[in-house]
């Protein structure tokens, strides 16, 4: 049985709307094999308490409770609208993942899940994710800093709000979002398409029928449960209520019920006067309401306005359409209108429409008072929004997540290539080339200007073959053959950038080829400052990715490229020798031998295959061609390539690029 952490403030017995729906969740998660670890908060001052939900708890759900701090501070510094609601519950956080850590040593985690409101949930599951490297599902009931009840008045605050949605939104492996709208709203901010998901909001049928004992009203009953707060105001219902009482006398036919946070809302109603017309009930228990809601003719739903399409989808709406009664939506085109729309479950009126909301009121009271107030729902559409349908889609998110390999299906990712620096390097290429045609793989190879322009034929063979070119300079300074005695360390800017400029134009000219790709000259000689500032340089020519540092980040070695757009492709180090890159040249061929057998390099060879499946890793190796064309050992390594084809993904550097946004999610979205 798999098992989840689910990092959520509120759970039952807190009191909200997004409690009861992640206790729906929690409920039918075991109903496909997989428990839960619940990470909430414990009841606290000033935060509604209802154990009536509770009743109904799976037995297999761990639940670990936290005290938030420090939130009524918090709500101070709200209130003077310096604070956004992202802070909301800030207090929590230490405490939360100070649990979090105890909880992932002690049970054996699969997933982390974080739900939304309030945000901290989500800030929780970012700590949990960097500290355990699991996969983690951020589901978020609302927008963050796109919603419409975002406010800061300090210009700091909204930035790092800002800064923390973002940092969410690029470090979990999947955001769930409970509207097409509100997917609509993060794609545009954040070219992640495969990334976001939409699951709505969901209701429970077995919760329902509750009895009640309750005498029938003789009123028609119209029932709103739900906060008003923020831009969210019943005045629009009421202004069209007092238009309907100036041509009827509602007072003895009509009652108004508005369940929930009362406060600012009776003056409202005094001012239309409909003191006779309008009942307030401050907060109730989720039973208590339920039960209202079953013993009206209609339900009310009222929503903020919005400049846009609205995305929100109120968890209200779902129960109400659960409840198998007439709707009427006051709301703003957009997440609500559509599914009142959609389900065939009642009627949508426009906020500023207040002829319309009259109108609406009074066409449903006719229908009561002739006994033919009922609705034919689209039921088939109604399911989508069915709990045990909407865990499970979670539930499948969550499972392609857990059992999905790193590199497109495959356990690791490694990439062959060439570098062809001497002229007994480029004389060997059509002997290599003829070597790695037995084989379904493809190989990338750093050429060199000028021996492409002595030895055309050769390279243009490269290109036929479905191999792999990129820019390794026209001369490869300080090479002994073609331009000694500088380095290209050493060379100027505008030196630099003939050197690569110059082997560009050439891949065009003759090979009628574009280079994506770099490797800088003589990689042992390298430093990491920009290599050698070219980045402008490349990003004028368009190259996409460069290959020319080791993974081992020291003084002289890293990534350079990492966060200026260029993807930075780090050669494999020796498994024997952790600091020295993994090729040819140093391993067999010059200088101080480093392995004196070839076939201890062979047996190298096949460890750091071996370790990159273990460990999901990227291999880069590169070797240079003279070196290894009549080295019996050499083919003997691709056939152990060929031969673990299932378990690695062979890739020129240009494929990686290609599919990046796959193999490495992570570079991609921080390149958005």
């Amino acid at each position: 049985m798999k098992k989840i952490l689910l990092v959520s403030y509120a759970f039952p017995p807190i009191q909200t709307a997004d409690s009861a729906l992640i206790f729906n969740f929690v409920k039918y998660l075991n109903c496909f094999n997989w428990s839960v670890a619940v990470l909430c908060a414990k009841k606290t001052a000033g935060v509604l308490i209802d154990d009536y939900i509770l009743s109904d708890l799976p037995k297999n759900i761990s639940i670990y409770r936290t005290y938030p701090i420090g939130n009524i501070i918090i709500y101070f510094f709200q209130k003077l609208k310096i604070l956004s609601f992202t802070y909301s519950r800030i207090g929590w956080i230490f405490f939360a993942t100070r649990e979090g850590k105890k909880i992932l040593k002690k049970e054996n985690v699969d997933i982390i899940i974080s739900r939304s409101s309030p945000i901290v949930s989500h800030l929780v599951a970012l700590r949990l994710k960097s500290l355990s490297r699991l996969y983690w599902i951020a589901y978020f009931s609302d927008p963050w800093t796109q919603s419409s009840y975002y406010f800061s008045s300090n210009k700091l605050i909204k930035k790092i709000d800002e800064y923390l949605e973002k940092k969410v939104m690029l470090s979990a492996d999947k955001i769930i979002v409970t509207t097409e709208q509100t997917k609509r709203l993060f794609l545009a901010k954040y070219k992640m398409e495969n990334k976001i998901e939409v699951i709505p909001n969901s209701y429970d049928p077995t919760e329902l029928p509750i009895k009640t004992n309750k005498q029938k009203e003789d009123k028609f009953v119209i029932t709103h449960a739900g906060n008003f707060y923020g831009p969210r105001s019943p005045e629009p219902f009421l202004r069209a209520l007092k238009l309907l009482n100036n041509e009827m006398d509602i007072d003895k036919k009509i009652k108004v019920k508005l369940i929930g946070r009362i406060k600012g809302i009776k003056n409202l109603v005094a001012k239309y006067n409909l003191n006779n017309v309008v009942k307030l009930i401050d907060t109730l228990p989720r039973k208590n309401t339920l039960e209202h809601l079953i013993d009206s003719d209609i339900l009310l739903l009222i929503d903020a306005p919005s400049e846009r399409e609205s995305v929100f989808l109120p968890s209200k709406l779902i129960e109400y359409i659960n409840m198998k009664k007439p709707i009427l939506a006051v709301v703003p085109a957009g997440a609500s209108a559509d599914l009142v729309k959609s389900t065939k479950t009642g009627v949508v009126a426009a906020l500023d429409d207040a002829e319309g909301i009259k109108n609406a009121i009074k066409n449903y009271y006719e229908l009561y008072k002739t006994e033919k107030l009922e609705i034919k729902p689209d039921w088939e559409e109604i399911k989508k929004y069915d709990a045990k349908n909407c865990a499970e889609a979670l539930i499948k998110i969550a499972e392609k997540l857990i059992n999905q390999k790193k590199w497109n299906g495959k356990i690791a990712c490694l990439s062959l290539s060439f570098d062809c620096d001497y002229k007994k390097d480029v004389l060997s290429l059509s002997l290599l080339l003829d070597i790695l045609s037995l084989y379904s793989f493809k190989a990338s190879f750093a050429c060199i200007g000028k021996f492409i322009e002595k030895y055309p034929k050769e390279h243009i063979k490269i290109i036929k073959e479905g191999h792999e070119i990129i820019n390794h300079t026209y001369t490869h300074p300080n090479n002994e053959e073609l331009n000694p005695n500088h380095k290209f360390n050493e060379l100027t800017t505008d030196q630099k950038k003939t050197e690569i400029e110059k082997c560009h134009k050439i891949c065009k000219d003759i090979l009628k080829y574009e280079p994506m790709g770099f490797r800088v000259p003589h990689f042992g000689n390298l430093s990491t400052n920009d290599i050698y500032g070219i980045h402008d340089i490349l990003k004028e020519l368009g190259y996409k990715y460069s290959s020319s540092t080791s993974a081992i980040k020291t003084p002289n070695f890293g990534l350079p490229f990492t966060k200026k757009e260029i993807m930075e492709l780090p050669l494999s180090n020796c498994p024997k020798h952790p600091f020295a890159v993994f090729d040819s040249w140093h391993s067999l061929e010059r200088g101080n031998k480093k392995h004196t057998k070839n076939r201890e390099f062979f047996k190298l060879f096949k460890e750091l295959i071996d370790t990159g499946i273990k460990t999901n890793s990227y291999i880069n190796l590169y070797f240079d061609p003279m070196d290894v064309v009549n080295l019996k050992e050499f083919k003997l390594m691709l056939d152990y390539i060929e031969e673990k084809k299932e378990d690695i993904q062979i890739a020129t550097y240009k494929n990686i690029f290609e599919n990046y946004y796959a193999t490495s999610l992570a570079y991609a979205e921080k390149r958005n």
